[in-house]
């Protein structure tokens, strides 16, 4: 009870989870084989969401909105202390690679959305070649990014919000991203039957496996057809 967020660490043995209380929270963490929880941090905020990439660090981003600025912090569990690592940009949204290192970041403003690579102190490596589509749409393996790109975004439309609350869906289209020589190739691009709009992309040996939200089904695409 309590609990407004939780994340499993990178050995998946341990669960750290943002415990909220009055306008404050604590960042917890439950070891699963002990079942004794220990507490990390208290902070004066309690809408985050969390990431455990690294051993020793855990990241607490804000709730995506363009109507606010939103920031990401870092949190030391060894020292207890807290980072800040991106400030104050709009419609803040980052899907990270495995080990923390590099991750997709997601931002608008007045000149339009946009899409970037950056490293674990938001430094920009790699400007998208393609439309700027949410991190939470992309795969990132290695030098390799997986997008579900829409072909069309309605010109009024506020994202990432409109997208999170449903008011908007995409007709996508699925393209390869190689990071080692920045190259777009589009592996999948037919709308026709059924529409596809794609979330919670995956992907098993030479399979993308994804989430339709026209109609909530699990679909797959063979990748050497």
């Amino acid at each position: 009870a309590g609990t407004t967020a939780a994340a499993w660490s990178p050995d998946q043995n341990k669960i750290v989870y943002l415990l909220a209380s009055d306008l404050n929270s604590t960042l917890k963490i439950l070891d699963l084989a002990t079942q004794k929880t220990s507490d990390v941090i208290k902070i004066n905020q309690q809408d985050f969401d969390l990431q455990w990439l690294l051993p020793d660090e855990i990241y607490l981003t804000q709730k995506p909105s363009a109507k606010f600025l939103g920031s990401l912090w870092s949190v030391n569990i060894k020292t207890k202390s807290l980072k800040q690592i991106i400030k104050d940009e709009s419609g803040l949204m980052i899907n990270w690679f495995k080990d923390g290192s590099f991750g997709l970041k997601f931002t608008n403003s007045d000149s339009g959305n946009y899409l970037a690579l950056i490293n674990n102190t938001n430094q920009v490596l790699a400007n998208s070649l393609i439309t700027a589509t949410l991190p939470s749409k992309c795969l990132l393996e290695q030098q390799t990014v997986w997008c579900a790109v829409p072909e069309n975004i309605p010109v009024n439309a506020l994202l990432p919000d409109d997208y999170l609350k449903k008011k908007i869906y995409f007709q996508d289209q699925i393209i390869k991203w190689d990071l080692t020589i920045n190259a777009v190739e589009i592996v999948y691009n037919d709308n026709s039957n059924p529409p596809l709009d794609i979330e919670q992309l995956g992907k098993i040996d030479q399979r993308l496996i994804f989430k339709n939200r026209y109609d909530n089904k699990l679909y797959s695409l063979n990748l050497s057809e």
